[in-house]
């Protein structure tokens, strides 16, 4: 049999060279190249691709494109080369461009030279036209290959034999070498992807659309033939040659037209009989139609009859009837890979996962169907651990991984320990043969062993923060206990039906209540709960908790350790693993906090109305400040105002605790108090309530303003430019301050006090502050009387833009 195919595929070659060039598409016109480059799948950015007098670079996605490239004949060949940094160069000889065409390129790069060539038209057609065989003469099939696979389900993959082509001319790469078999590698290809890389090295892409659509149904109905039955060259674990020895397939190169012929007929397939047609096929010559019903199709005959007006199906029928041309039926769903489970040695008592991951393979979205997961125990025992999953269809292309089923060996196989065997069956929903499946399989089943173990608890203390933890009287500590789980069972923070929960329990009497109980923050006075909702084995499980300080101060030592606990009473319950032993030291604290006070002198600096904030602060270092006692006198006789607060700021005045009033002077005293008990000392400190601007006799010339959204003192003031106006006020007291206003327009005065002058103040800012303190004078230290006079002088700064004086208020200390 290979002797005559051998002379046929020279026969062939023979009558391709002397064919001549296909004229069909104008001469003049122009052809596209576009394509992509990729390294270990993944794309090449800013590669060099240069062909035709062009350089083009990829981009981020790794795809290119060039001009419209001028085609003066039928077709024009080209060499591409592609170069990208630290990456082999890439050649391809003899690129094929057509006018009005797409070539499309799928640049590979590798860290080795890549060279290939593209058959040129007329020069390397080959023939696969031997008489026409059944699968039993065949003798290139498997032997006893008589359970026939899919043949209404195209193949999902095909396995290619590419063949070495190192060394050898473009001419040569694709010629038939088998005896002896060249060097060469398996690959799994998507068929659809075989097919549209075949139809162009065996049709002339210029032909017509019809006569491309002929050939795509050949091309993959050869295809199709040797893969439903096992391979080809079977003993190589391969369908096809990617030579002559078959069809050429060349991964780089397709066209938009071929392409398109190959999508168009896609899902229709050639029979005879129920079975998938070989559909051999020759060149033959131009112009000759050749022979009617000989099974085997002449390429310039389709071409011939596509000119005439003939459909692709009416040429199928013209070689190979009697024939069928049916629907294919796109249902190739196969375990992908899988089982995979949590572990293979699982403990008795835990939850394992069990992932199994299936792929569609097929051209049309698929439900999942016929999925069986069983667990076999070590008696026999069957447990079905379910299986179908048809909630969303898969994909074509799709990878999905099913991991719904998480059997609990506890509950099904109670203190069973032992070998279990895991087992994961799919059954195609037709009932044939899943495509690229070995002949004679009706499904896919794949099973891994498993080795059940009894459950384990073990702990190690992994780190107590701090290790000594230390903390005053009245005060809580806090404390950090990490426990590594060095046994093969999981520690879950919460307890169920199913499972136990591990908790941190008070030991060395076990169960006591412990004196450092802190509620909220323990589970009870002899229990805390984790903080992970579950360890794993070798994880690390973490009891953050508070100690309670309401103790008397000194040294002591509490006792803790592990525990399982719960309903749950098919696994073990009880204490395990390090005891955790606490050194605790409860301090004494007999130093007493330590207060900052921030309150004004005059009220007016922090307020326009007839009230005042203060704040304050206690410090300490030891237990911290648990309240404050503030009291308040304008009188002789301190009175509380704030007793045991624990606020740090208030506002005196607006009826808390009284309405203040012109002109008081309020003493206040605070004092803190810290947790441990101890107490500050008092301290002192005084606020002058000033009384507003009408308090003065003004004469001529002065003006009075109010606003109630203005921000002086109690919303009124007044104001005067000229020589001569002046303000005087009476008061006892041992100090005088004159509230005022500066800014970039006032002016200057003169105070008087008691018939004298005191000083000259100038009234300019570059910015306006209000409710200032513009002079200030100590008068003594008993009270008296005295009188203040302010004079405008009529006169201003250099810098000032007016000589304006106001007058704010007049705060007085008695």
């Amino acid at each position: 049999m290979k002797n005559s195919l051998v002379a046929i595929f020279a026969t062939a070659l023979l009558c391709l060279t002397v064919l001549t060039t296909p004229s069909v598409k104008a001469v003049g016109d122009y052809g596209n190249v576009e394509g992509r480059v990729t390294y270990n799948g993944l794309p090449v950015k800013g590669a060099s691709i240069s062909a035709g007098g062009q350089s083009v670079i990829s981009d981020s996605q790794g795809r290119f494109r060039f001009d419209p490239l001028l085609v003066q004949d039928s077709w024009r060949a080209i060499n591409v080369t592609v170069r990208a940094s630290g990456l082999g160069v890439w050649r391809l000889y003899n690129a094929v461009i057509i006018p009005n065409d797409t070539l499309r390129l799928d640049v590979k790069l590798s860290k080795h030279d890549v060279t290939l060539s593209q058959p040129l038209p007329g020069t390397t057609k080959n023939n696969l036209a031997p008489s026409k065989v059944s699968p039993e003469q065949d003798q290139n099939l498997k032997p006893a290959a008589t359970t026939l696979g899919s043949q209404k389900v195209p193949p999902g993959v095909i396995r290619v034999y590419v063949t070495d082509k190192t060394g050898l001319s473009p001419e040569d790469m694709w010629s038939c070498r088998y005896d002896p078999v060249p060097k060469g590698e398996v690959v799994e290809v998507p068929f659809k992807d075989y097919v549209k890389h075949v139809l162009p090295n065996e049709w002339f892409a210029s032909w017509d659309m019809e006569s491309l659509r002929a050939g795509a149904m050949a091309v993959k109905s050869y295809a199709w033939y040797y893969v439903s039955r096992g391979g080809k060259w079977y003993w190589l674990g391969a369908d096809v040659m990617d030579t002559t020895c078959d069809q050429v397939y060349n991964p780089a190169v397709s066209y938009a037209s071929t392409d398109q012929a190959v999508e168009n007929t896609w899902y229709q397939r050639l029979t005879e009989n129920g079975y998938i047609v070989p559909a051999f096929y020759r060149a033959g010559t131009k112009g000759d139609p050749g022979e009617q019903g000989s099974d085997v199709m002449s390429q310039w005959g389709s071409q011939y009859w596509a000119t005439k007006g003939k459909t692709w199906d009416w040429i199928l029928h013209y070689y190979y009837d009697p024939v069928d041309i049916l629907p294919a039926t796109e249902a190739d769903l196969r375990i992908y890979s899988g089982p995979n489970v949590t572990s293979t040695t699982p403990t008795w008592g835990e939850p394992f996962n069990v992932k199994v991951t299936v792929k569609n393979y097929g051209s049309e979205p698929m439900q999942l169907q016929e999925l069986y997961i069983k667990l076999r125990g070590p008696n026999g025992e069957i447990l079905d651990l379910g299986g179908d999953d048809n909630s969303n269809p898969i994909d074509p292309g799709e990878v999905r991984t099913i991991s719904k089923y998480v059997p609990r060996l506890a509950i099904d196989y109670p203190g069973l320990y032992g070998n279990y065997v895991l087992t994961v069956t799919y059954i195609d929903p037709g009932g044939f043969l899943a495509p690229g499946l070995p002949p004679g399989e009706s499904s896919t089943s794949t099973s891994i062993p498993l080795t059940v173990v009894a459950p384990s608890y073990k702990a190690q203390i992994y780190s107590i923060t701090p290790d000594s933890p230390s903390y005053y009287e009245q005060t809580t500590g806090s404390l950090t206990v990490k426990l590594r789980n060095t046994g093969n069972a999981t520690w879950y923070k919460n307890s169920s039906s199913i499972q136990n929960a591990v908790r941190l329990v008070t030991y060395n009497d076990a169960f006591h209540p412990s004196r450092f109980y802190v509620e909220g923050s323990w589970l009870s006075s002899s229990r805390i709960l984790m903080q992970d909702s579950l360890v794993m084995p070798g994880g690390i499980g973490t009891f953050r908790f508070k100690l309670n300080g309401d103790l008397p101060p000194g040294n002591y030592t509490e006792y803790f350790r592990l525990r399982v606990e719960g309903s749950f009473g098919s696994t073990y319950r009880g204490f395990f693993g390090d005891q955790v032993a606490v050194n605790i030291s409860v301090l004494d604290d007999s130093t007493p906090p330590s207060i900052t006070i921030n309150a004004p002198r005059y009220s007016t600096e922090r307020s326009s109305e007839l009230s005042f904030p203060i704040s304050w602060q206690g410090n300490d270092e030891q237990t911290g400040v648990k309240d404050y006692d503030i009291y308040w006198k304008n009188g002789t006789d301190y009175v509380p105002w704030k007793s045991a607060t624990s606020s740090t700021s208030a506002t005196f005045g607006n009826g808390d605790p009284i309405n203040l009033a012109q002109g008081g002077n309020y003493l206040f005293r605070l004092r803190a108090e810290d947790i441990a008990g101890n107490v500050s000392s008092w301290r002192n400190f005084r606020v002058i309530v000033p009384f507003d601007d009408t308090r003065f006799s003004y004469n001529s010339g002065w003006r009075s303003y109010y606003n109630p959204y203005a921000r002086h003192y109690l919303h009124t003031y007044h104001y005067a430019y000229s020589y001569g106006r002046q303000a005087t006020f009476s008061f006892y007291g041992r100090r005088v301050a004159w509230i005022g206003v500066k800014g970039p327009t006032r002016g200057m005065a003169e105070v008087w006090i008691d018939g004298s002058r005191i000083a000259t103040v100038d009234l300019y800012a570059p910015r306006y502050s209000t409710r200032t303190v513009v002079f200030e004078k100590s008068l003594g230290t008993r009270n008296a009387r005295h009188t203040i006079t302010i004079k405008v002088l009529g006169k201003r700064n250099q810098l000032s833009t007016s000589n304006r004086v106001d007058i704010d208020g007049i705060a007085v200390l008695r």
